[in-house]
Formats: C-alpha cells, structure tokens, sequence
C-alpha cells in the first residue's frame, strides 16, 4: 500500500486504467473550480480490468445480476466542501446520472471512516474486508437502484435534475 503511480501532484491530476472508459461526474463552484467528482465506470465497459474483477468479486456478482453493473471511483470532495451537503448532491447526481444509462447497481470500496456515510445513503456491504493496493483495507458496498432509499427516492431524485448538466 502507498501512493498511487497514477496521482501526479505537481500537475494536479490523476489518471489511471479506467480513466479512458469512464465518465466523470463533477461539482465546480461559481467560479468553475472542480469541487467534487465522482467516477462512473460501466461494467461492460471496464470489465477487461482485471483488478477490479478480483477486489470487487465481479464476475460472481455479475453471474447472479443481469450485468448492469458500475463501478463508482474517485468519490472526492474538496476539503473544505465536506461539512457541507455537496457530497450528498454528488451522490445523487451519480445515482441519477446511472439510472439514465440503466445501471442496476452501484459498486464501490471505501475506507473505514466512511462506511456509515455511505450506508445512510442506502448502500450495503458486498464484501465486509478487502485489500486494495493502494488504500489498505476497505468495504465493498453496493447499491441497488430498483431499491428504495435515500438515494434513489424520487423527491432527492428531482433535486438534482434541476442542477445537472450531462
């Protein structure tokens, strides 16, 4: 576990694998300065990622569910955003974004200190501890958007539409 080779701090940019396969959902502040993003990436896409595969046990879920399956990295939020209720919007925007394109299911990890965040959003634990090769130990969580939730709740739903731009 270490730094990632991908994140490049002097230019301020992050690219790896699944960056050539993935959409970006992004918040920017009034001024355009990014603020928040969030990575979908559609499993029929990126499947040819064998990492992802192994840590997310995919082909297994994938076998049992019809497929329609995204992975969501780069869930960031500027630190001094965090407090805020910029997070949440993201999360539905990503929700959102997904539900236009058909995805069933939402997948990601995540570490220690945001488990409960994510689980009051509506997502679940798929895979309780694994190990990622660069963030150590973390949670598989999934969410399933034809379950009703937080997320996937029409009201929350309709607060975004209006703020989203795709």
């Amino acid at each position: 576990m270490g730094r990632d080779s991908y994140t490049d701090h002097t230019n301020k940019t992050i690219k790896d694998s699944l960056e050539n396969t993935s959409k970006i959902i992004m918040a920017t502040d009034l001024n355009g300065n990014t603020i928040g993003t969030s990575r979908v990436n559609y499993y029929s896409v990126s499947k040819a990622l064998p990492y992802y595969d192994s840590l997310y046990d995919l082909a297994n879920f994938s076998a049992k569910h019809d497929g329609k399956i995204s992975i969501i990295t780069r869930y960031m939020v500027k630190a001094e955003y965090r407090n805020t209720n910029l997070g949440v919007y993201l999360a539905l925007s990503t929700v959102f974004f997904c539900l236009k394109n058909n995805v069933k299911w939402l997948i990601m990890d995540c570490n220690k200190n945001l488990h409960s965040y994510f689980e009051k959003l509506g997502f679940t634990t798929y895979i309780e501890n694994a190990k990622h090769e660069n963030y150590g130990n973390v949670k598989i969580m999934l969410l399933n958007l034809d379950m009703e939730c937080f997320l996937t709740a029409p009201e929350n739903l309709s607060k975004v539409e209006k703020l989203i731009k795709f």
